[in-house]
């Protein structure tokens, strides 16, 4: 647990019976009637609105200095300047409020008055707006809002957001809840919802501490908490100095934000629940001490690589394209698997993966954060189609590669016998067959891996299978040279028998004088390219190609003098395609992986160009090498697999496996 996590305020203070009633009493001293409703939706008593104005509390306990506005515009950032207002339900008929949202700071009890005399309209114009048709947010701001306590008043150290939804005028954790639920679509709580059952008899729009709810109060301080951890750190300086007024939250980052406090309310409500000893009261639980979800987010919502469809062809010479494009020839599906900061967690496979240490290196190069790759997924995965199709069957899981990013390890399991030297079981289970150990650099870049083979629980591997260690000498993703090293060919590792390595010799040499304006229009053109060395240490029945001579394709498998052709028009880098070797694909021919990138679409991002759109796998006929400046033109035959991606926004995620 962070230190963040631990205690929200300083010298952590319990939610005692006595602190619940002096507060009541404060309460009742300030100058409101006694009978004043709780609930914020009720408008007599303290919550008639006075002329032109706007009135309500902010509550975790009373917050005093926060900055409170009515959002007009449903963005959730503080508009100081003229904005839009939509009239009715015609969202083209709009005014403009040329003030800005009504803000305020909150006084004593946490109560603001908002001035509404901006909506006091030219009734040929339009009726006056309502204030009850919009949302109260709130901002509480490091080192100036305080917490009104038994003990006094507790400066807030970290800014958290709170909000309301339409009608209510008390903004709470539990009504932030509530809203973001509402601005997800989620709605109300069903009576059915075990998070509904959870939060039985408590008035979720309430002033809990008027009302003397401990149980309510004490869920409200934890699931602030949460609200304070879920606020980015580099934006408290700015809400300070703004005095609230920053814009935080874009769109995205908002919506992300609420997808985690909808889908972790329940967890802290639990955590709250099993705080409260045998016979105890919710008054005497330390709420600074509740352990709450440690859960990071990325607000930048990057795209993420959802799943990977794998063609493959029938016979061992390949086939044409339009043979191998239909849903008949897939031989796997693989599903992607993320927390809420867009780290792989795991891979599953419909039918069978081969899962490759090279691409569990880059993934631990960026602490399985997919988003920050280059290239999101790459040729790790395949496998022939005689072993993997028959085990694929729709929302099937016959394997799994699970990462524990922190013990630098990953674990493989498998349901089939597709992989030989592997005891398989006929379920997945605890059971590991493969188990990928790691070392990173001080440069926080893998080092070194092993491949051991697998036990029933973490510590039971066994002997070591492989080792693997990655040379980054003119790597670009990706794409870095590699040496792995099989130990045990007997044990047939995921179906490699032999040793192979990869060495990058030189950087890449851009030719972009030679693209004609012609080809400049097109897709995927050659325009630059970087040489390498391929060997593989098992060349099997291996032929020179015709159209080379053996200084270059030497009988031994080693391949000398090759490029790889990159695209790197508008200052991109993109791998458009790679030659290399592999017996258990082929023994008689080399092999080429091809690369078509998105270039239009939902998916076309600044941030992330590279995505690839789809991968193919071909036999290499003709020259080695390509000609800078022109065109790469994929093959229409002799193909052995297609690999389509599919992708999605982490919030999108997040609300599929809300």
């Amino acid at each position: 647990m962070t230190d963040r996590q631990a205690s929200r305020y300083p010298g952590s203070i319990k939610l005692t019976a006595a602190v619940a009633l002096l507060t009541l009493l404060a309460g009742c001293g300030d100058g409101e009637a006694e009978d004043r409703p709780i609930d914020g939706r009720d408008t007599d008593g303290f919550y008639e609105p006075s002329v032109g104005t706007y009135n309500g509390r902010v509550i975790d306990g009373y917050l005093k200095n926060a900055r409170v506005w009515l959002d007009l515009d449903g963005d959730y950032q503080y508009d100081s300047n003229q904005v839009e207002v939509t009239v009715g339900e015609n969202p083209e008929r709009t005014i403009v409020i040329a003030s800005g949202e009504p803000t305020a700071m909150t006084g004593d009890g946490g109560v603001f008055s908002l001035d509404m005399t901006s909506f006091s309209l030219d009734p040929e114009i339009s009726a006056e707006l309502n204030p009850a048709d919009y949302p109260l947010v709130s901002v509480a701001i490091p080192g100036v809002t305080e917490e009104e306590t038994y003990s006094g008043n507790v400066t807030v150290p970290h800014a958290f957001m709170l909000s309301a939804s339409p009608g209510e005028q008390n903004v709470t954790p539990l009504s932030t809840l509530m809203d973001a639920r509402r601005r997800l679509g989620i709605g109300d709580l069903n009576v059915n919802e075990s998070l509904a059952l959870a939060l039985a008899n408590i008035n979720m729009q309430g002033d809990y501490i008027r009302s003397g709810d401990a149980r309510a109060h004490a869920y409200a301080r934890v699931l602030t908490r949460f609200l304070a951890q879920q606020f980015p750190d580099e934006y408290e300086s700015a809400v300070v100095q703004s005095g609230g007024r920053i814009a935080v939250f874009s769109a995205d980052a908002l919506r992300i934000v609420s997808l985690s406090v909808a889908g972790s309310a329940e967890t802290i409500v639990r955590a709250v629940d099993d705080a409260v000893s045998s016979g105890g009261s919710y008054a005497n639980v330390d709420t600074d001490t509740v352990v709450i979800p440690d859960v990071p987010l990325d607000l930048d919502n990057p795209i993420l690589l959802k799943g990977v469809s794998l063609h493959t062809s029938t016979e061992e010479k390949g086939l044409i394209k339009s043979n191998i494009d239909g849903g008949d020839t897939i031989s796997t599906d693989l599903t992607f698997q993320y927390n809420e900061m867009g780290v792989l967690e795991k891979i599953s496979a419909d039918g069978c993966m081969l899962p490759s240490p090279y691409e569990i290196a880059r993934l631990a190069n960026v602490d399985g954060q997919v988003s920050k790759l280059e290239v999101q997924s790459f040729d790790g995965y395949y496998l022939k189609t005689g072993t993997s199709r028959p085990f694929w069957e729709d929302d099937k899981i016959n394997e799994t590669l699970t990462f524990d990013w922190a013990a630098q390890r990953a674990y493989f399991r498998t349901a089939t016998t597709c992989h030989p030297g592997l005891a398989a079981t006929s379920e997945i289970g605890d059971s590991t067959q493969l188990v990928f150990d790691w070392t990173l650099s001080g440069a926080g870049k893998v080092d070194a891996m092993t491949v051991s083979s697998g036990g029933a629980a973490p510590g039971d591997e066994g002997d070591a299978l492989a080792t693997f260690t990655p040379d980054y000498t003119y790597a670009n993703d990706p794409v870095f040279g590699f040496d792995l090293s099989i130990l045990d060919p007997a044990a047939g590792l995921l179906g490699d028998t032999a040793s192979k390595s990869a060495t990058i010799t030189g950087e890449i040499v851009e030719c972009l004088g030679a693209i004609t304006p012609e080809n400049q229009a097109k897709p995927r053109v050659i325009s630059a390219q970087q040489s390498y060395e391929y060997a593989n240490s098992n060349a099997g029945d291996m032929v020179e190609d015709p159209d080379t001579n053996s200084t270059v394709v030497p009988a031994d498998g080693n391949l000398v003098g090759v490029k790889m052709d990159w695209d790197t028009r508008d200052g991109h880098k993109r791998l458009l395609r790679r030659i290399f070797y592999d017996p258990t694909v082929n023994t008689a021919e080399l092999l080429q992986w091809e690369y078509s990138h998105i270039r239009v679409g939902d998916f076309v991002d600044e941030v992330q160009p590279n995505l690839i759109n789809e991968a193919q796998l071909s036999r290499k006929a003709g020259n080695l090498t390509s000609t800078c400046g022109y065109p790469a033109s994929g093959a229409s035959a002799g193909i052995y697999a297609l690999a389509r991606y599919d992708y999605i926004r982490l919030a999108d995620y997040i609300a599929e496996n809300l």
